[in-house]
């Protein structure tokens, strides 16, 4: 994959959902590393050597048992962790077990896939799914399903309970009357670094250095009756601007941000004024402005 926060999406649903074997084994064979891995409830595959062919037999499985799996991907929180090499996905899954008797129900899973680069592409080393208990009783067998949820239930009351009964005799209790305790007041142990913690913060401060160095200068779009602000027009001094680009409106002195869509989250971002924006502004929309100042409006004179 070369952008994974927008190709993981086709990848999860031709390994899930694919029209036919021959294209799943081929997705499996193309995204997944030889020794990936897959953690899941119900299933374990460890990396090791040719790995990737006990993930391929899970996904077989699951068609052979499922004929038919709507994949629906939230894209509300699906996120590309670049530096650590992750992709974290929301996604549900529809299994119309073959022969079931029972409606299917939703099997809602947080997955993240372990990412390894090799020759510029991104291959998925390691598949991790997570899970609630009730969603694994609606994959499994869904009746059972408002029964675990009511277990649930009965097993947060019964724990409250037994709280309530260990405060009675000292055990974890707060004295009475504390409602609300300012931050500044709040007493913390300092957390003992783990190991490797150190070198991991002293390479993410490397790969944000290096980063901000090699990005190509900036080439604007064709604006009509509009300016990008670049490094010598307007000093961007509030945290937005590390996210989000800008237009300024040279007549009227209005500031506007600009959110580039979910196709372009993933490309090379760029350096303007020590802060990073993307390169692609002509695809984007406006969702926030504020009144520039005349002295700070591009082309005005400067006192």
């Amino acid at each position: 994959m070369q952008r994974p926060s927008v190709e993981i999406q086709a990848v999860i649903k031709m390994a899930h959902s694919s029209a036919s074997p021959d294209i799943q084994k081929a997705a499996i064979n193309k995204y997944f590393t030889s020794d990936a891995g897959l953690r899941h409830p119900l299933y374990n595959v460890k990396p090791g050597f040719l790995s990737r062919e006990g993930v391929l037999g899970i996904y077989q499985w699951e068609r052979a048992l499922a004929p038919k799996i709507d994949v629906d991907i939230r894209d509300t929180f699906k996120v590309f962790d670049r530096l650590r090499g992750m992709v974290y996905v929301d996604l549900s899954l529809l299994l119309h077990v073959r022969l079931s008797p029972f409606k299917p129900v939703p099997f809602r899973t947080m997955s993240r896939y372990t990412l390894r680069m090799i020759d510029g592409l991104h291959y998925i080393c390691m598949q991790e799914d997570f899970a609630h208990p009730d969603d694994m009783a609606a994959l499994i067998l869904p009746p059972f399903t408002p029964m675990i949820k009511s277990l649930l239930s009965l097993n947060t009351m019964v724990s409250i309970v037994w709280g309530k009964w260990a405060q009675v005799f000292g055990v974890w209790r707060a004295p009475l009357g504390v409602d609300h305790v300012p931050s500044q007041d709040i007493a913390t142990i300092p957390a003992r670094r783990r190991s490797g913690e150190s070198r991991l913060r002293q390479k993410e401060r490397r790969e944000h250095n290096r980063s901000i160095r090699r990005t190509p200068p900036l080439t604007p779009p064709e604006l009509e009756d509009s300016t990008f602000v670049g490094d010598d027009s307007y000093n961007a001094d509030f945290d937005i601007f590390e996210r989000e680009p800008f237009i300024i409106e040279p007549e009227e002195g209005i500031a506007n941000w600009f959110r580039p869509p979910e196709t372009v989250l993933d490309r090379p971002l760029l350096r303007t004024n020590g802060k990073r924006f993307s390169d692609d502004l002509r695809s984007m929309t406006a969702f926030a402005s504020f009144v520039v100042p005349p002295e700070d409006t591009p082309g005005s004179p400067k006192k």
